[in-house]
């Protein structure tokens, strides 16, 4: 029994190790699964220090244009943790819909709770979920067409689903670079993974994909409906600020703003990573890039608000000092290393449009930096007793 344990556990060395082969962390881990399944200690005490060091997987499989984890993985949590639009939300909707002010601790924290448990079935959708089989969608009658014909899901290529690492590395190839996975393919992912959890569950495959497909897309009409109307908020405010009368008018304003954004819906979208172009109705893209770095500087401006609330009214500021600077430094950092990186970097790429767009946007968190500062002492003379809360 020892002998068979001990051959569960050298493969794992070797591979891990690269001794005499070549280093495979993806082995490694099956390995020491095989010898910790044995009930074997130092089977179990090394599979964990693998997961611990996350050196699962070989950075060989990690698309060399790919953006560096930090400061990016930031932006990727905070995005859900610390988000600049649910701000906006907040101020320009949920205040209005909320009975009472004390609700709103108990509809923040629960959105929150709620958020944080979507990213991680999105994180276990993505990664787990893709594992326990790759497929594809084969239509089973070829006279018909194509939206009539029946179908059901498998692997063509590869004669066998495949499943675990291969199924991974066949949805996340590195080898196509980080510009060929878009957005369709990520959402895509989610998907896949979250359609094998449901199938999991005896949910047949190709009920669970249309479920998820759903959900996907009503979680798009949502995020449609709730931005158009915050963007009819702002074009009334600006039209208010500049004595623009017609403009003022909640239809005419909504109306103003669904042509905008239907203009640029409808332009071709960025070229594709072969440099073929794109087609027409992909326009959203083109602006797509910025989103996550935007998202996140207006976080940390919305929070400097909060710190100038809290002066005046003479409470403590303390606490909210350092998740600031850090919502205004990491964002910032994204954004310079997206515009200016010598391989991918927009600027190199004569990308002008995202240079200028993002150029705009720190220069007007510059702004709004530079008008705080101006404003803090005059902050401390407008401060109103903690009794008038």
């Amino acid at each position: 029994a020892d002998d068979r344990r001990g051959s569960r556990r050298r493969p794992a060395r070797r591979f891990g190790g690269g001794l005499g082969i070549t280093q495979d962390y993806g082995e490694a881990v099956k390995w020491y699964h095989f010898a910790a399944d044995q009930g074997l200690a130092e089977g179990q005490c090394n599979l964990g220090v693998m997961f611990e060091g996350c050196d699962t997987r070989p950075l060989a499989e990690r698309p060399a244009d790919a953006p560096p984890l930090w400061p990016f993985l930031f932006i990727t949590i905070a995005c859900g943790a610390v988000s600049g639009f649910h701000c906006v939300v907040a101020s320009g909707t949920t205040s209005k819909q909320v009975a009472n002010e004390a609700d709103a601790h108990y509809v923040a924290y629960g959105g929150m709770l709620l958020e944080a448990a979507l990213a991680v079935m999105v994180i276990l959708c993505c990664c787990a979920g893709v594992g326990m089989g790759g497929f594809s969608r084969q239509p089973l009658v070829q006279a018909s067409p194509n939206w009539l014909q029946p179908y059901q899901f498998g692997e063509p290529d590869a004669g066998e689903q495949l499943t675990g690492r291969a199924a991974w590395r066949r949805k996340y190839a590195a080898q196509q670079g980080w510009k060929e996975f878009r957005l369709g393919k990520m959402v895509g992912a989610f998907v896949d993974g979250g359609a094998n959890f449901l199938a999991a569950l005896g949910l047949p495959l190709k009920h669970a994909v249309a479920i998820l497909a759903v959900l996907v897309a009503c979680f798009a009409a949502t995020t449609l409906d709730t931005a158009t109307r915050l963007q009819r908020y702002v074009v009334q405010e600006l039209a208010a600020t500049w004595g623009f009368q017609p403009l003022q008018n909640k239809y005419l304003a909504t109306l103003f703003a669904v042509t905008l954004a239907l203009l640029l819906a409808l332009l071709r979208g960025p070229e594709t990573a072969a440099g073929q172009p794109a087609p027409y109705g992909t326009g959203g893209l083109l602006l797509w890039p910025l989103f996550g770095a935007i998202n996140q500087l207006l976080a940390g401006l919305a929070l400097l608000v909060m710190v100038f609330y809290l002066r005046r009214r003479q409470r403590p500021i303390w606490f909210i000092v350092l998740p600031l600077l850090l919502m205004l430094g990491m964002p910032s950092w994204a954004l310079c290393w997206q515009m200016f990186h010598a391989d991918t970097g927009w600027w190199p790429q004569q990308n002008y449009l995202l240079v200028t767009m993002g150029a705009l946007v720190l220069l007007l968190q510059l702004w709004m930096i530079v008008e705080a500062v101006w404003a803090w002492t005059r902050a401390g003379e407008l401060q109103q007793e903690p009794s008038q809360l």
